[in-house]
């Protein structure tokens, strides 16, 4: 009596199982789809640290072919204190991008590089302590255009990521080693 529904229950896991996806999809493949999550800073080795927090999401329209949509804010985390320091400023600067760009790789690693064009938010309140306190308020909104690398690690429904991004838009502060470049490690779902 008890065989039967075992007999049942067996038959139909082997029958789910030629619907079912037996294998994730590979980053390079057209059915990849993933979001990430990651932190950061300005850059590898720029002073001062200003941290970020951004979101990618990839979709993958083709063989070795993306799309993809990138949002980044970035924000000063400590609040210096005025009566200790000379100059005190304030920032805050938000990113939001879509792009096209290559993908390659296997199951367990994927190198992704974008070109991003999208508006930039920037503001920041500077000041110094002096007797009048004269201070520097900047507010913009202005385009975006950027280069974005991305490294995927992993096999799993989750995996390791690390970004670098590289703004070209103004040219003369890319020239200038000015630019607003971050680096981020985070995390990322396959979707």
């Amino acid at each position: 009596m008890i065989r039967f529904p075992l007999l049942i229950i067996l038959l139909f896991g082997r029958f789910a199982l030629l619907f079912a996806q037996s294998s994730l999809p590979a980053f390079a493949s057209k059915e990849f789809r993933s979001l990430e999550v990651k932190a950061g800073k300005n850059g590898l080795l720029q002073m001062p640290v200003i941290p970020n927090v951004n979101v990618l999401y990839q979709r993958n329209i083709g063989p070795h072919l993306a799309a993809v949509f990138y949002s980044e804010a970035a924000f000063s985390a400590f609040t210096p204190n005025p009566e200790e320091e000379y100059l005190v400023r304030k920032y805050f600067r938000w990113v939001g991008t879509a792009g096209l760009g290559g993908t390659t790789g296997k199951k367990g690693i994927g190198n992704s590089l974008f070109l991003l064009a999208g508006g930039r938010y920037y503001h920041s309140h500077a000041y110094v302590q002096e007797d009048l306190m004269p201070e520097l308020v900047t507010s913009r909104l202005m385009p975006e255009l950027g280069l974005l690398y991305d490294l995927k690690i992993g096999k799993k429904q989750t995996y390791f990521s690390f970004q670098h991004y590289i703004p070209l838009h103004p040219f003369r502060m890319l020239l200038a080693g000015e630019g607003f470049r971050t680096t981020s490690l985070g995390i990322g779902v396959r979707l």
